[in-house]
């Protein structure tokens, strides 16, 4: 508290500053508690004006805009991504979250690991997720890399766990391994032909 009255106002630079004395915490205990302490000048929230909502009149959710951002930009209509570009004009971060993910999106599809080390160091001097996100790549590197240069996938593995756990979950946790095994794998006798 000293720090913020001697006029210390950014959270990031306080931690920095306590983390340096022995704190082991996270950035987010201490914007927590300088929350708590009603210390913490909050960023104003950019809100999206109704001119940039779609033909319906309606703005979408952050849900339905991060499906768009993840939608290759050639799949998406034109109200869509005049939602994006207006999104990007009024918000910096977001610009560079959608440039970002697209740019990342984009690598995975066209299979360019060589581009992934030059994405992960413009990722990492953003800040938020995509910034956390850029770091756990970091760590695990040569394994990206390795996944997204390589041809095989591992889809269909994920769709039968997704299966066999939406079965469980129809059962109401009460599918044994007995009953899990009839459904999944007994399959009916194939017809014989006349």
């Amino acid at each position: 508290m000293q720090q913020w009255s001697a006029g210390c106002e950014s959270p990031r630079q306080l931690w920095r500053m306590i983390r340096a004395q022995g704190f082991t915490g996270a950035e987010v205990a201490v914007r927590r508690y300088l929350a708590l302490m009603g210390c913490q000048k909050t960023k104003p929230r950019t809100i999206i004006h109704p001119t940039h909502a779609l033909s319906n009149g309606r703005i979408p959710s952050a849900g339905q805009t991060a499906q768009w951002v993840l939608l290759a930009p050639a799949r998406r209509t034109a109200s869509q991504q005049a939602f994006l570009d207006a999104v990007a004009a009024a918000d910096p971060d977001c610009a560079t979250l959608i440039r970002l993910s697209e740019q990342f999106l984009a690598m995975i599809r066209a299979h360019e690991a060589a581009a992934l080390t030059a994405w992960i160091t413009a990722a990492v001097t953003t800040t938020g997720h995509i910034q956390r996100f850029a770091q756990r790549l970091r760590h695990d590197e040569a394994a990206v890399r390795a996944g997204i240069a390589g041809p095989w996938s591992n889809g269909p593995v994920e769709g039968q766990i997704h299966r066999l756990k939406l079965l469980k979950r129809q059962a109401y946790g009460r599918a044994s391994l007995a009953l899990l095994r009839i459904r999944l794998i007994a399959q009916p006798p194939a017809a014989s032909p006349p």
